[in-house]
């Protein structure tokens, strides 16, 4: 890939109904050059740093999901081990697993 040029995104490819590889050569870039473009925006837009609520949203959601399967997790071992006393081997692969 050229350094010196910027990584090509679908949106500067011009349409046509020619082949996705005729619309690339077209814009004077090899197919090659196109693909490692793309995969370049992928990376991108998975760290991109201009919509931080994204980052609060995912924080939140795991929280409440964590949260949420900790307290389930407390009730199953109380209710095996305290009230029904039949603690058994899938009960202590759950909590290995868990910690």
């Amino acid at each position: 890939m050229n350094i010196d040029r910027p990584p090509t995104y679908a949106s500067s490819v011009p349409t046509s109904n020619a082949p996705p590889s005729a619309a690339v050569a077209a814009a004077g870039y090899s197919y090659n050059e196109f693909l490692q473009g793309q995969s370049l925006q992928i990376r991108s837009v998975a760290g991109d740093p201009s919509e931080p609520w994204l980052r609060t949203v995912n924080r939140i959601v795991a929280g409440v999901g964590i949260g949420l399967s900790t307290n389930l997790l407390i009730m199953r071992i109380y209710t095996k081990a305290k009230i029904m006393r039949k603690f058994w081997w899938d009960d202590a692969f759950i909590t290995l697993a868990w910690s």
